[in-house]
Order: structure tokens, then sequence, then C-alpha cells
């Protein structure tokens, strides 16, 4: 399987995004703001299914059972490369998927 590597660089830079924003950013201040990091766990988790639902309910609700695995890392640990290496696997193999079937 080969895809472009431009394509590939736009998977990456997405997931980087993602687990960026959607994920160390948002619990960092969520934690900063109201001192719990079971609602910056919950946040995360949900706000990031809930940009998922153009993909259909069955489907962010199941993104959002992974959301939630990488939400609970971030919490303990503090990480984001792990996160965001494991998205753009995610996305790579995804994307594999749909351009060559299966």
């Amino acid at each position: 399987m080969t895809l472009p590597p431009l394509y590939l660089l736009l998977i990456l830079v997405g997931a980087a995004n993602e687990e960026l924003i959607a994920r160390a950013y948002l619990m960092t201040e969520v934690v900063a703001l109201c001192g719990s990091t079971i609602v910056a766990i919950l946040a995360s988790t949900c706000f990031q299914t809930l940009y998922h639902l153009y993909l259909g309910t069955p489907t962010a609700l199941l993104s959002g059972c992974s959301f939630l695995f990488f939400s609970i890392y971030y919490a303990y640990r503090r990480r984001a490369m792990p996160l965001i290496l494991s998205h753009f696997l995610y996305n790579f193999l995804a994307a594999g998927y749909h351009a060559y079937g299966a």
C-alpha cells in the first residue's frame, strides 16, 4: 500500500492538531480552571465525540471509547506524542482501507 507523501503529511498534521488542541490544551485548561481531572477527561472526550458526529452516531460513539482511553492516558502521563503517533497510525490504516478496499 502506498499513499502519496503529501497525504501522509496531511494525516500526521491532522492527528497532531487534534491531539494537541482537543486533548492536551483543552484538558490542561480545564484542570487549571476547575481543578478536576475527571471533568477534564469528560470535557475532552465529549468534545471530540461531538465533532466526530459527521461520521454517524454509532461510529462517533465507538470513537468516543478510544477518546476516553486517550484522555485517561493523557491525564496520568501528560505525554501527547504517543497519542499523536497512535492517532496517526489509526488514520493511516483507515485511509488505506478506504483508498484500497478490504
